[in-house]
């Protein structure tokens, strides 16, 4: 971590104040390689509400940006790509669901807002390394004005992906990702993007209480999405295999470059139009990566009696007490040690 802080490509950055901004090296031209930065959480996590709060996401041509959790056992294939898209977004952006053999995933017609891609064999054994694909397509839902168990919310919904899939996600404002993992109570796995003005506000003003914390572990939050609007994907899990093989997971954001999914879009992208190829770009096209940094203003997972999150530390790292830390001192912390994430244990 030290080299991404010398260079810049991590630390304080500029969207707002006290924010974690990670990003790609866009100052030094014609490198062997170029730089990016690659956060994992200590801990493992179950059933909860996973929360990705930002003010910007990252895009550019080749740039694969990436926040997911997996399992830690080496056998297994268990994956959830919560948000990830390549080549300026023109592809994405998506939620990816791996499974392994025996667990196979499902929808419910009128239960989510966004679209599925083609393959819905999730099962990492029979398909290639896509897995499961939902689109963020109704993106964004705004507003979103929830009191007293009453809903006002309108929902914008693009005629195409690819209207959808413009560069213009997470540029401006903030934008908060979603994922609600209910396995263990057969109600799958959800996820929801909003922006400034359809955040729910009981999940604003519980993030709110939560970046207030002195150190430890609040009980007293509690957080219902029973009055959200519909997600923008839903993947029903409803096998009981799912519910017995399904994982603790740890977390990761990361922004990769190049690689599988963007090389092979690279053209139909319209990026091969700027760039003669995505290696071509890393090595020498520097200011295409001035928009690929993620600024971060916190990453919190909430469980509840309900939710057997239950983080363990993941093998082979030292013991030590689980930290649960106020907003600002979670990105802090994040720069110069790790990547902390908020547990609010209801």
């Amino acid at each position: 971590m030290d080299e991404a802080l010398a260079t810049e490509i991590a630390g304080l950055g500029q969207e707002a104040p006290f924010a974690l901004q990670i990003g790609v090296d866009n100052s030094t031209s014609n490198p062997p390689f170029r730089n990016s930065v690659k956060l994992q959480s200590n801990y493992l996590y179950g059933d909860g509400l996973y929360v990705l709060d930002l003010n910007h996401y990252p895009s550019g041509c080749g740039v694969w940006p990436a926040f997911w959790t997996m399992t830690a056992n080496a056998s297994s294939s268990q994956e959830i790509d919560i948000i990830q898209s390549v080549n300026d977004l023109r592809e994405g952006p998506i939620i990816a669901l791996h499974t392994d053999q025996q667990c196979q995933a499902g929808w419910i017609p009128g239960s989510m807002t966004g679209t599925f891609g083609e393959q819905m064999n999730c099962r990492q054994q029979n398909v290639n390394v896509s897995g499961c694909v939902g689109y963020y397509e109704s993106l964004i839902h705004e507003p979103a004005n929830i009191h007293g168990g009453t809903s006002e919310i309108s929902a914008r919904r693009s005629l195409s992906k690819k209207a959808q899939q413009g560069s213009t996600f997470g540029q401006t404002g903030r934008t908060v990702i979603v994922m609600q993992r209910d396995i263990q109570n057969s109600n799958g796995i959800s996820a929801w993007a909003f922006n400034e003005t359809g955040v729910p506000v009981n999940l604003n003003y519980t993030l709110s209480l939560a970046g207030n914390g002195n150190g430890q572990t609040n009980k007293s939050l509690a957080i219902s999405t029973d009055n959200w609007p519909s997600p923008n994907v839903l993947f029903s899990l409803p096998q009981s295999s799912c519910k017995e093989q399904w994982e603790r997971h740890f977390l990761v954001i990361n922004i990769g470059l190049c690689g599988g999914w963007a090389n092979t879009t690279y053209t139909s992208s319209g990026c091969a139009a700027q760039f003669d190829t995505c290696a071509d770009q890393v090595a020498s096209q520097v200011a295409s990566f001035d928009n690929a940094f993620f600024s971060i203003n916190s990453i919190t997972v909430f469980a509840s009696n309900n939710f057997n999150l239950n983080p363990v530390l993941l093998p082979g790292l030292p013991s030590g007490g689980e930290r649960t830390l106020s907003t600002n001192q979670a990105h802090i912390f994040s720069i110069l040690f790790a990547f902390i994430v908020l547990i609010i244990l209801l």
